[in-house]
């Protein structure tokens, strides 16, 4: 059985490095915004989106303060919250406390601050705000106080991710109680109520369409089933679970969404990605078989084959046996490539293959019957490629560009910047007139000039 431990490879090229890689598409949820070991849905405005054109930080930063004060969402509540968290750190814990002081109903922030302050190393703090936090769901109306669940969820998580077990099972267990019992003994009778109790909520809730939270419970029968099971069959080490159990009931979960013809459906995409998370968690504790995580990741990619957390993963387990061609095998065999799935594509063969296979990704991407032909971005990013590796094809490049987006300016001046003398000043005094001729702004008359080159 051929299994990897992180722990005994080098740092480079560890798991953690995929959690920032690019394009972000996935299901946003309240992991990606504040879980310091999960993929980062909010970038960091200043080191991140610098090269960003005619977007001001103050201006979208005051923007979303402004939505907040006259359209507040929990969604929205949380975005802002990440966001504040992500680029301005050092007021965070001011902002958040006027925000939970403007909208004290809404579990959804509570659980937000109290994962920003896990993260800040402020755990005692944390748990008070969690445990606050619960107690007030527990007083409220049903529809409201079975939110308290997510909390409990996040802070379960929260010791998991620092690989304490040990207490993720004991808070697992103090659900059905509704408080937290430091004095609890972790026996067959605690662990048959809590399961009793999880299950029941879910089925309750799937029956009643309360969808978001009934896979919460679903998720947290999972992890039950991974921290007390006794399967072997898998490499373990003592700050692991069995990964089988985990899986074993997600399937179930899974199979189940199906059935309700949910399978391509938001819900069952978080379900799904909540898993990815358990056994990212997992490989970063201890030894995993590679050909379960591989297996695990082609079926997910099955039902969302654009998800860039289930692309990365799977890259990221094949390349660290140089195995790259499964992750071209799958592209391959997909029909027709989402936008998402070119990017992807473009950015795995530049790490693996060659100049010409990244130039073979491009076209790909370009391509008459292509999802990404009228994508601007890809064309920029191709013209620039062309003028570092094939500089005498860069022109022709230029020109497919501009016949394929020619409302986009940015690719006009792509030209201009890059081409320089290898475009005489004929060529780039008719491209000039095309800007105008197509209605887009120029603010510089520069006929003159190209008259003299």
């Amino acid at each position: 059985m051929n299994v990897y431990d992180l722990e005994k490879a080098s740092v480079t090229g560890g798991i953690e490095n995929i959690l920032d890689l690019e394009p972000r598409n996935y299901h946003a949820s309240v992991e990606t915004y504040f879980s310091p070991f999960w993929f980062k849905h909010i970038l960091r405005w200043k080191q991140d989106l610098v090269a960003c054109h005619g977007v001001s930080y103050l201006w979208f930063r005051t923007t979303l303060h402004h939505l907040l004060d006259i359209a507040f969402t929990d969604d929205l509540g949380e975005y802002v919250l990440a966001f504040e968290w992500r680029n301005e750190p050092e007021t965070i814990k001011k902002f958040a406390k006027t925000l939970i002081k403007k909208h004290s109903d809404r579990i959804r922030l509570y659980n937000a601050y109290a994962m920003i302050e896990w993260t800040r190393g402020n755990k005692d703090t944390a748990s008070g705000v969690f445990m606050a936090a619960i107690n007030m769901a527990r007083s409220m109306l049903d529809d409201i106080g079975d939110d308290a669940i997510l909390l409990w969820r996040s802070w379960i998580w929260c010791y998991l991710e620092d690989g304490d077990t040990d207490a993720a099972l004991k808070h697992l267990l103090c659900i059905s109680d509704g408080v937290v019992n430091a004095a609890l003994e972790v026996g067959p009778t605690a662990i048959i109520r809590t399961k009793q109790y999880l299950t029941s909520k879910r089925d309750h809730l799937l029956h009643t369409n309360s969808t978001t939270n009934a896979l919460i419970f679903a998720e947290l029968v999972a992890l039950l089933a991974y921290l007390i099971s006794t399967d072997r069959t898998q490499p373990q080490s003592n700050s692991q679970g069995s990964i089988m159990a985990y899986l074993t009931e997600i399937t179930s979960h899974s199979r189940n969404l199906t059935s309700r013809k949910s399978s391509e459906s938001s819900h069952h995409e978080w379900l799904l990605q909540s898993s990815a998370r358990l056994f990212f968690n997992h490989a970063r504790a201890g030894p995993f078989q590679p050909a379960l995580l591989r297996s695990t990741m082609q079926q997910y990619l099955t039902h969302f084959p654009s998800n860039s957390i289930f692309l990365s993963i799977f890259e990221w387990n094949e390349a660290r046996f140089r195995i790259e061609g499964r992750v071209r095998a799958f592209f391959n065999t997909q029909p027709k490539l989402t936008l998402s799935q070119h990017i992807f594509r473009i950015h795995h063969e530049s790490k693996v293959g060659t100049i010409h296979s990244v130039r073979a990704a491009f076209e790909h991407a370009v391509d008459v019957t292509s999802a990404a032909r009228s994508n601007a971005g890809i064309w920029r990013l191709y013209v620039f490629f062309m003028a570092k590796n094939f500089r005498d094809k860069t022109k022709d490049v230029w020109y497919r560009a501009l016949r394929a987006c020619p409302w986009v300016k940015e690719l006009y001046i792509v030209g201009f910047e890059v081409l320089g003398k290898e475009v005489d000043g004929k060529e780039l005094m008719g491209t000039w007139r095309v800007l105008g001729e197509k209605g887009l702004r120029v603010h510089v008359d520069l006929e003159e000039i190209f008259e003299d080159m």
